[in-house]
């Protein structure tokens, strides 16, 4: 017999083929057509996006599993799902490098400054102007306010950089070598690029 699942949030085309390969009766919280549903549905599937609240656990009496495609699952009442034996599950780690990758391009791009170059030498101006000089990024001070997969990740690849690299967070890390500031305010003061890696 087929598993019913609540979607609450859109899902990428490859889980939702997933799970329509595995034979998963999956409904739409946002358009249910079958009034008995809710009392079907033994699981939810979302991304970090769902809003999973009290209101909705109450209506699914035999809702055990909220399972989140994604690392945060701040939109989902932990505590209430605690209450009612209800796991809740996430995928961290999944996307570290692909954030941590782009967060450091985004650093690249504001100290070399690409999107503004990138508008110079479409709008022709290089035709009668030089572009101004931008901020070296290797061997610069790099601030990173959470140390945990993502910052971490963003330090490794600022360390392929010669950036100096420094952190801070709710407490110090004894197994980093990275100087620890107990402040962001204390942080900021000593780095040339702050990033933030910390949850929404």
């Amino acid at each position: 017999m087929a598993q019913e699942i609540l979607q609450v949030s859109p899902l990428p085309p490859f889980v939702m083929s997933a799970l329509q390969q595995e034979d998963y009766v999956v409904h739409d919280h946002t358009h249910i057509k079958d009034p008995g549903a809710l009392s079907k549905v033994t699981a939810i599937v979302g991304t970090a996006a769902a809003k999973v609240d009290r209101k909705l656990l109450m209506m699914l009496p035999n809702l055990k599993l909220i399972a989140i495609c994604g690392v945060g699952y701040d939109g989902v009442d932990v505590n209430a799902a605690k209450e009612k034996g209800i796991v809740v599950t996430h995928t961290p780690g999944v996307l570290t490098d692909d954030v941590a990758d782009l967060g450091f391009a985004l650093l690249l791009s504001i100290g070399r400054r690409i999107p503004q170059a990138d508008r110079f030498v479409r709008n022709g101006d290089w035709v009668d102007d030089f572009f101004p000089l931008t901020h070296k990024v290797t061997g610069s001070r790099l601030g990173v306010i959470g140390m945990g997969r993502i910052g971490r990740a963003i330090a490794k690849r600022a360390a392929a950089f010669d950036m100096t690299i420094a952190y801070t967070g709710r407490a110090a890390k004894p197994d980093l070598t990275y100087v620890y500031y107990p402040t962001v305010a204390a942080l900021a003061a000593q780095v040339d690029y702050l990033m933030v890696a910390v949850p929404g």
